[in-house]
């Protein structure tokens, strides 16, 4: 089938069929991937030319694959309007069940991370080979805080054993199940084996990920709203363990009281990760925090996060700084008039003032929005001015390097010219190709009058 003919949807042929329910489903992106080798096609084949034309206007549509193309995973907008350009095109059941729509459905909680890079079990791959479904990707493996395999219980590879490149975006233009996207190998057959009582994060990460396989084999209920049940599981931790005292049981999760209080009064949403740390911190598994099951909590154990585990201690939040908007608005005059001409964007000088671009619009949208249009301007006329230098300056070498190719008994083709305006530090673009042609024929055309060559 030639790809230059897939202007209009018509009908591809469906895949093996491969688990749509529990841990072990595979992803959407991944089903995507095996459409596309039932039917010889690229991936890239597939998108550009039926999906993302038909998935909206560009605003509201995926416009580049490698972008946002590890959200068709979550179960959101961008899933949903896919699924329903997929349904047009081949004849898959139910193709939401290939996304994590049990974790977008819940309520009370903040949206499911999940992994812009791809990440896979060596040991999965090769069991694949001998079902009859052939391989395939996990969705649980999309999920960003997953890393351990649940069922080899090995680290999940990023990096292809055969070339080391890697890590990959979850969906590349020509993907192959299995195989490495750059060099095309298999990536199975060697993976890192992990002892659960080798260390603390080794526990954690355990926990972590059979907290997620748990949900995903056994759904919560439908649009279950989780946030009562976390506030009521929260209040009863406090009672049982802390003397209802709140900084206790915000030290004890590692995080502040403030955060803790915004949880409480429902200004705020507790992420996934929070919930998996606090129910592995009283180990209490997380469905019965979420659904207020006062019975494991009765019998809970308080133990420490693992220091390791804790990656907003390696990377602190940025504490928000006070902005003089009078000492802004001077700054931007300064550059108005052009004291400061190194700052021709607006990024530069959002960087120079340690804010960010966006909090600048924010706060001065004229000035902004003037300032935008006068620095748009000066890189316009800056490029103008550069263009005429170097056409200047080709107009003054070229003639010479003709002069010189004939002297040596040469033609001035465009290969001898251009290697000899390297000679002399002059690298020619390919859009010059026209105005050299130009200037080595008005030169040969100055000579021939000159001197009466021909």
């Amino acid at each position: 089938m030639n790809p230059s003919e897939l202007i209009a949807p018509i009908p591809l042929l469906a895949p093996s069929d491969v688990p749509s329910a529990g841990s072990e489903r595979a992803g959407l992106h991944s089903v995507i991937k095996r459409v596309c080798e039932k039917n010889q096609l690229t991936v890239n084949d597939v998108f550009a030319s039926l999906i993302l034309p038909q998935s909206g206007k560009p605003p509201d549509r995926l416009t580049k694959m490698n972008y946002q193309v590890h959200l068709i995973n979550r179960g959101c907008l961008i899933s949903h309007r896919l699924i329903s350009q997929l349904h047009k095109l081949v004849n898959i059941p139910d193709l939401a069940a290939y996304t994590l729509q049990e974790f977008t459905e819940l309520r009370g909680i903040g949206s499911i991370a999940v992994s812009r890079d791809r990440k896979w079990c060596p040991e999965c791959f090769d069991s694949d080979l001998s079902a009859a479904s052939g391989s395939y990707d996990r969705l649980l493996w999309c999920l960003d805080d997953v890393q351990i395999c649940p069922i080899h219980k090995v680290q999940l590879s990023k990096i292809c054993p055969s070339c080391g490149s890697g890590p990959f975006r979850v969906l590349t233009g020509r993907d192959i199940s299995g195989h490495c996207p750059k060099c095309f190998c298999w990536l199975g057959g060697r993976s890192v084996i992990l002892e659960e009582s080798r260390d603390e994060n080794t526990q954690f990460l355990f926990w972590q990920t059979r907290t997620y396989a748990d949900i995903l084999d056994h759904p919560l209920p439908s649009r279950l709203d989780a946030g009562q049940g976390i506030n009521d599981s929260l209040r009863t931790l406090i009672k049982e363990h802390f003397d209802e005292n709140y900084a206790a049981l915000a030290r004890a999760i590692e995080r502040n009281k403030s955060v803790l209080c915004t949880w409480l009064k429902g200004n705020s949403l507790p992420s996934w990760r929070a919930l998996i740390e606090i129910s592995y911190v009283f180990q209490i598994p997380l469905p019965e925090l979420l659904q207020g099951q006062y019975d494991g909590i009765s019998i809970s154990t308080i133990r420490r996060l693992p220091l390791t585990s804790i990656t907003r201690l390696i990377h602190p939040r940025k504490l928000p700084q006070r902005k003089n908007v009078t000492d802004i608005r001077a700054f931007l005059k300064k550059v108005e008039v052009g004291e400061l001409s190194s700052l021709d964007t607006l990024g530069k000088i959002a960087e120079r003032l340690n804010i960010d671009a966006r909090e600048l619009r924010r706060i001065l949208p004229v000035e902004a929005a003037r300032l935008s249009t006068i620095l748009a301007n000066r890189r316009t006329h800056s490029r103008k001015r550069k263009l005429e230098g170097r056409e200047r300056s080709l107009r003054e070498e070229v003639p010479r390097a003709v002069l010189k190719i004939l002297n040596t008994g040469m033609q001035p083709t465009r290969r001898a010219v251009h290697r000899t305006l390297s000679e002399v530090g002059i690298s020619i673009m390919r859009r010059e190709g026209p105005l050299i042609k130009e200037i080595v024929q008005n030169a040969i055309n100055d000579l021939e009058k000159n001197s009466g060559i021909k």
